[in-house]
């Protein structure tokens, strides 16, 4: 039985093989699309939604984040009714395209390239679902871990890095958590890694219950996982381990058959005067170190040199 006609999707398998034998051309849908060029988000690409509209800024209620302190909250709005045009929102460092400052608005054609608070490159665009849709796998593919959809390792040390030159630059607080998952070897080896790979997997899922939308959470590698909580000082980022903490050791993981559970043990800090994103990433470990050496399913924090 045929798929029914259906106007705003492209062209179904039957539909096609007919298109073809008949000599006809295959139309596929168009998308208009926003992809960030560079900094920690390089590669993103949000397509636009059905009220054609995108605010970019820092905020994390705008639809495209870009995570610099030259940009402002709310930067720029990008409208594609009646025509594509950008407009900036009263930034702090201005929009540009094409060398021309928006003053406060720009028509958009597809394939220019915004210039965001003369900090970050935006590609305006226009391309059919497929080739989006392939741009989006492989800017997945190149950020995500395989297994938990949690951010790389590299992914996530370059948010950690812009965080660490925002906080270098203009003060602040943010902590830095590394977590492990406890025994995890005696889980693969009593019931395969298999079972080993599903703990990750609800571990992160617990992981994303827990942190904020402008946080940033990561595999580490192996069993560890790193969470970046922006905006926060020591007795918040405390509040947190310990909530996390709790929360794995409340839950059933795994199914019933095995009614397997976890504890997470968690070393944290916050950035001291005098350090290197290195120095940071090394005191958590150590606080970690000190957290597994004390019994595990602990938290501790170390905030001095």
């Amino acid at each position: 039985m045929n798929e029914p006609a259906d106007s705003n999707r492209g062209p179904n398998r039957t539909e096609r093989r007919q298109a073809v034998a008949a000599g006809i051309p295959i139309q596929t849908p168009l998308l208009s699309y926003l992809q960030v060029l560079d900094g920690p988000s390089a590669g993103e690409l949000v397509v636009f939604p059905d009220q054609g509209e995108i605010v970019l800024g820092r905020s994390p209620d705008c639809q495209l984040r870009l995570e610099d302190p030259a940009v402002s909250w709310e930067h720029a709005r990008i409208t594609l009714r009646p025509t594509a045009r950008v407009c900036d929102l009263g930034s702090t460092n201005g929009t540009s395209l094409r060398g021309q400052v928006c003053e406060p608005e720009l028509p958009l054609c597809s394939g220019d390239i915004l210039w965001v608070a003369n900090a970050i490159h935006v590609r305006y665009g226009v391309q059919s679902e497929r080739e989006i849709e392939l741009a989006q796998k492989l800017y997945q593919g190149a950020t995500r871990d395989f297994l938990t959809g949690l951010l790389n390792r590299a992914t996530f040390f370059r948010h950690l890095e812009q965080e660490f030159a925002l906080w270098e630059r203009h003060g602040g607080e943010f902590g830095l958590l590394v977590l492990d998952a406890d025994y995890f070897k005696q889980v693969n080896d009593s019931h395969g890694h298999g079972a080993g790979d599903q703990l990750l997997k609800e571990l992160a899922n617990t992981l994303r219950e827990q942190c904020r939308l402008e946080d940033v959470v990561a595999r580490y590698g192996g069993e560890e996982f790193v969470v970046l909580l922006r905006s926060t000082q020591l007795e918040g980022c405390e509040n947190f381990a310990e909530r996390m903490r709790a929360s794995v050791e409340s839950r059933t993981f795994m199914p019933e058959s095995l009614q397997l559970r976890a504890t997470v043990s968690i070393g944290g800090t916050l950035p001291l005067p005098g350090d290197t994103v290195g120095k940071l990433i090394d005191r958590a470990d150590q606080a970690l170190y000190l957290a597994k050496s004390r019994g595990r399913n602990r938290c501790e924090f170390l905030v001095e040199g």
